[in-house]
């Protein structure tokens, strides 16, 4: 009975741990790299946009540099404006992305962007 007990206590710490580090490996981020080009939603309903010398956005999809930001994102008009910003600017940025593909657009899905002074 203890050692069930004890079982229980040790699942009951390392779950929340073991979720969050799965969740935390598929996420990615960029090198801080000036952005290369700007693309607007198409048919598809995302922004696009690649940055200079990043290859890969997301290892979801090797050897595909685009990145996306859904429409429907909560942070979709601040992202946009700061990637509009670093472009404009020459400025680098940092894309994070959450380790998904955005299925109706077909790239990496962006979760956070940050412009570099």
């Amino acid at each position: 009975m203890n050692s069930l007990r004890s079982v229980t206590k040790l699942s009951f710490f390392l779950l929340p741990l073991l979720l969050t580090s799965r969740a935390l490996a598929a996420e990615s981020q960029s090198v801080p790299a000036p952005v290369a080009i700007v693309h607007s939603p198409d048919s598809r309903p995302c922004l696009f946009f690649t940055l200079q010398g990043v290859t890969t956005a997301n290892s979801v999809l090797p050897n595909v540099s685009w990145f996306a930001v859904s429409q429907s994102g909560t942070a979709y008009k601040e992202i946009l404006a700061m990637v509009l910003t670093a472009q404009m600017t020459g400025k680098s940025l940092i894309a994070s992305t959450t380790g998904n593909v955005i299925a109706a657009c077909g790239f990496a899905e962006v979760n956070w962007v940050m412009i570099l002074p």
